[in-house]
């Protein structure tokens, strides 16, 4: 009579070395061409298929470890049921066996009525069971007897497999609840033995580049084999897409004015180049902005600043377009140093970039307001690493009432890091 491995090898080996005869012997067309898969293919498709039957344990046991792999979710719940079943059924055979030693013993010996009627005490309706096993002798009035017994043995199992098998949907719960924990990571830096300072670093990701709009990426590394004026071809890019806070109406920005100020007289070319004596601004410079921004650069040029950039969009919900103008000063860096809000040639809004850096002014889809996007630069803040490099932002909900802009609430925004795969 075979063994059981016998038994599977006998099962198992054919068709393991019938698919890897075929496998190998097709693959050789790819690799030799059709006339040589065809005429000294077959040879080592015959050899690996007499290998594979010699092993077939092991092809057998990876196909079935992808398969759990995959369906990973089904085998656990499969598991589960005949862990149950097993439980189930030894729990029977138990009962059974002890009903039958129970009752054996059971009219010998006295103790067992004082047993039964301690029992008719304590559990309802045992005295009647007791009387009918008496009467009848069977072994399914003993395991009516011990049912209670028998539902706390079946039951122990099911929370232990339980427990050690969470069902899927608690498993997801658990997994939503972290993300929504889950904070950009805090690291704690050891100054000295009494000074200790929090710094956060920025979650990383590899995916394509692709994903993500030009509009969202900050910064990046370049790949000097490839276009590196296409973010695309980057090979690590700074994206403004990650975690951001709940909002706090703890408002911590306070370098903004509502102040109306008109616009600063325009002046020529001449008045800004001699109060200069020619060697603040350059011919190259006044040209270049009054080519792009006409008159307003003659106003700011004169106060020492240039135009960093114009946009265009309603802030005070009139339906009508203001202007909002990112200002330098001239050679500078990291701008802009100032943002300033124009409504009929005045200034309604300006925000100034002292004591923080990342200065910027974001459209809000009412046309009530906007968002001011910055980075405060104390050096004990969290954020500062850095005036080029910050780990995002903060940013400050400003609506407009009363004739007047004010902030509402603020937000933590953090930029995620992603590594370019393609």
């Amino acid at each position: 009579m075979k063994n059981g491995f016998e038994a599977l090898t006998e099962f198992f080996a054919p068709i393991v070395a019938f698919i890897t005869f075929w496998a190998i012997w097709i693959s050789t067309f790819f690799i030799w061409g059709f006339l040589g898969g065809l005429t000294i293919g077959w040879l080592p498709a015959l050899i690996g298929a007499g290998i594979a039957a010699l092993l077939w344990p092991v092809p057998v046991l990876g196909v079935a470890a992808i398969l759990v792999t995959i369906f990973w979710d089904q085998f656990i719940q499969i598991v589960k049921v005949f862990a149950l079943i097993a439980v189930f059924g030894f729990t029977i055979y138990f009962a059974i066996k002890l009903g039958k030693k129970f009752h054996k013993k059971y009219k010998e010996n006295s103790l067992y009525i004082k047993i039964g009627d301690f029992l008719e005490k304590i559990l309802l309706g045992i005295k009647k069971c007791a009387n009918f096993i008496n009467r009848h002798n069977t072994v399914i009035g003993l395991c009516i007897v011990f049912a209670p017994l028998l539902l706390v043995i079946f039951a122990i199992p099911i929370i232990i497999v339980g427990s050690i098998f969470p069902s899927t949907e608690k498993a997801e719960e658990r997994t939503q609840n972290a993300i929504v924990e889950t904070h950009p990571p805090l690291i704690v830096d050891e100054r000295d033995v009494n000074e200790w300072q929090q710094k956060y670093e920025t979650h990383s990701f590899a995916f394509p580049a692709r994903y993500f709009s030009i509009n969202q990426i900050i910064r990046g590394s370049v790949n000097t084999e490839r276009d590196t004026d296409n973010p695309y071809t980057w090979e690590k890019l700074i994206v403004d897409e990650g975690f951001q806070s709940f909002p706090t109406t703890t408002i911590t920005i306070d370098s903004f004015s509502n102040k109306i100020e008109k616009l600063p007289p325009m002046r020529t070319m001449k008045e800004i180049l001699d109060s200069y004596d020619g060697t603040l601004y350059k011919k190259s410079i006044y040209t270049e902005q009054i080519e792009k921004y006409g008159t307003l650069a003659d106003r700011f040029l004169g106060q020492d600043m240039i135009i960093d950039w114009r946009m265009f969009f309603d802030v005070d919900g009139d339906g009508q377009k203001e202007v909002i103008l990112g200002l330098c000063r001239y050679g500078g860096n990291h701008c802009p140093h100032q943002v300033a809000i124009i409504k009929d040639n005045t200034i309604i809004f300006s925000v100034n970039a002292a004591g923080l850096t990342g200065l910027d002014l974001v459209e809000h889809p009412t046309g009530n307001g906007f968002y001011v996007h910055w980075v405060p630069t104390d050096e004990e803040q969290k954020w500062d690493q850095g005036l080029c490099c910050p780990l995002g932002y903060i940013r400050t909900r400003f609506v407009y009432e009363n004739h007047k802009f004010k902030p509402i609430y603020e937000q933590d925004v953090w930029y995620i890091e992603i590594q370019n795969t393609e």
